[in-house]
C-alpha cells in the first residue's frame, strides 16, 4: 500500500512539474490539472500509436472505433419471470427427489439434506469466485473497461479530428 502511495505522489509531482501554475493552488485545482494532463498524455500516446500503425484518416478512426465496439461483450439480463420459472423448476426437482411413493409423503429430512448441501456448495464456490474476481480485477484492468476507455479516446479524437489532423498526418 505504501509503495502505491509513493508512486502516485511521485507521478503527481512529475506531471504537475511540467505545467506552469501559481504557487498557492488548491488541492482540488491540482487534482483537476493532474487529470487533464493525464488525459492529454493518454491522447498524445494514442495519436502516436495511431500514426505508427498508419491510422491517419477519419475513416481509419471510425474503423478502429467499430472494431472495439464489437469486442465489448453484450450483457443479457434475464427477466423476473425467468428467475421465477428457474427457481420453481429447481424446487420441484428437489421435492421430486424427496417424495416417497410408498408413504405418499415428502421426506423433510431428505429435503433439508439436499438443500443444506446444495447451499453449502453454492456458498463455497460463490465466495471463492467472488474473491478471485476481486483479486484479478484489482491486479489487472478488465478488458471491457480497457476497451471502453479506448473507444472513448478514439471517439474524442474522431469528433475533434480537425484539431488532431496535423499530428496524425505528420511524419
Amino acid at each position: 500500500m505504501a509503495v502505491v502511495t509513493v508512486y502516485l505522489i511521485n507521478d503527481h509531482r512529475k506531471v504537475l512539474k511540467s505545467i506552469s501554475r501559481k504557487k498557492k493552488t488548491k488541492l482540488s485545482e491540482k487534482l483537476n490539472i493532474y487529470s487533464k494532463q493525464i488525459e492529454n498524455i493518454r491522447i498524445n500516446n494514442l495519436i502516436s500509436n495511431l500514426k505508427k500503425y498508419n491510422y491517419r484518416t477519419k475513416n481509419d478512426l471510425k474503423l478502429a472505433i467499430d472494431y472495439y465496439n464489437n469486442e465489448i461483450p453484450t450483457k443479457i439480463n434475464s427477466d423476473f419471470l425467468g428467475w421465477i420459472v428457474s427457481l420453481t423448476l429447481t424446487l420441484s426437482s428437489f421435492i421430486e427427489i424427496a417424495y416417497n411413493p410408498e408413504t405418499e409423503t415428502i421426506d423433510s429430512q431428505k429435503i433439508s439434506v439436499i438443500l443444506g448441501s446444495t447451499l453449502g456448495i453454492i456458498f463455497v464456490f460463490l465466495i471463492s469466485i467472488v474473491v478471485l474476481k476481486i483479486i484479478i480485477n484489482g491486479i489487472f484492468m478488465p478488458k471491457e473497461q480497457l476497451h471502453s476507455a479506448l473507444i472513448a479516446d478514439l471517439s474524442y479524437i474522431y469528433l475533434n479530428f480537425d484539431t488532431y489532423k496535423n499530428q496524425l498526418t505528420k511524419n
